[in-house]
């Protein structure tokens, strides 16, 4: 419509499909965004603070722009998403190792030494 004016946009969410496996060493997310560039896509971790555990952020952005000649206007559009993934305490950002192939991500998260010890075990005796 003419109140869209020239540089309107549309804001769509990205849902790409996720699946996060638990192994006895590692944690394993795969996400499969066709469409995005390498460059499209962020792989962080903010380390823990206070009661909140480290935590996984995957995001990732596509935009495009369309051109018209009558009338002459630009359109352009997006894309997001965000997702979060809490991780075992005592995780440090080098502990997690990310790989973009044909539009499929796979992050591999070590887990800590801490986590894959048996924790202490204590008799208790019996009075």
């Amino acid at each position: 419509s003419p109140s869209d004016g020239e540089g309107g946009g549309a804001v769509m969410r990205l849902r790409p499909h996720f699946d996060i496996q638990s192994t006895s060493d590692r944690l394993l997310v795969t996400a499969a965004t066709p469409g995005l560039a390498k460059d499209d896509i962020a792989v962080e971790v903010l380390e823990a603070t206070g009661d909140v555990p480290p935590t996984l952020v995957i995001s990732g952005r596509s935009s495009s722009k369309q051109t018209s000649e009558e009338p002459a206007r630009v359109q352009a559009s997006y894309a997001a998403f965000e997702k979060r993934v809490s991780l075992p305490p005592h995780t440090k950002p080098d502990m997690v190792e990310a790989k973009y192939d044909n539009g499929v991500l796979r992050v591999s998260v070590k887990r800590p030494e801490e986590e894959l010890q048996a924790p202490p075990r204590h008799r208790i005796p019996l009075l």
